[in-house]
């Protein structure tokens, strides 16, 4: 027997033996008795159970003796690692000056990333006070001092305010960082 022969007499016997478990009522000894299964006429719309929802939040159905099948799947990471994630980078935790998880509203709960000078103006007392735009929108008066979720302002100059970003790497220490921001960006030579 050749090669392509028996691949055609392999798949119909196993096509012969799947029948009977594909449609149990039919056996052998009841092909005469109980008529051919038939597929429903469709009428151009499929009906579908009224569904409710449970107080927990469960879909039932309204008719009795209908099941709804619920195929949504949800994934849960119980803490593992994200493997799209690269292992090389270091992880920066960003120090939380209010001890909460939540940021404050206003500039304080604004990231250094997230400012843009607009401005440097001199105050009452020749102070100056940095003009900064936060992602609201809004123009915000700083000084020299004043916080941001991840740091601070420890400088302003004419043309630049410089920030210190306070992070920690990994669990111990804090670390510290100086971020210039410029009114206008510096010329390259």
């Amino acid at each position: 027997m050749k090669r392509g022969q028996r691949i055609v007499a392999c798949s119909l016997a196993l096509t012969a033996l799947g029948l009977p478990y594909a449609f149990p009522e039919q056996t052998s000894q009841g092909l005469g008795n109980k008529p051919a299964l038939r597929r429903p006429e469709s009428s151009g719309s499929v009906k579908t159970p009224d569904l409710k929802k449970s107080p927990d939040g469960a879909v039932v159905p309204t008719e009795p003796g209908k099941e709804v099948i619920n195929h949504s799947s949800d994934y849960n990471a119980q803490f593992r690692r994200d493997p799209f994630r690269s292992l090389l980078t270091k992880k920066e935790i960003v120090v939380d000056s209010t001890g909460e998880g939540k940021r404050p509203s206003g500039v304080r709960g604004m990231l250094i990333s997230e400012l843009k000078l607009i401005g440097v103006a001199k105050g009452l007392s020749k102070e100056r006070i940095a003009i900064v735009v936060g992602p609201d929108q809004k123009a915000h008066f700083m000084q020299v001092g004043d916080r941001v979720w991840d740091g601070s302002i420890q400088t302003i100059d004419d043309a630049a305010v410089l920030f210190v970003r306070e992070f920690k790497r990994g669990t111990s220490v804090t670390r510290r960082q100086d971020i210039k921001m410029y009114l206008y960006p510096p010329i390259q030579q």
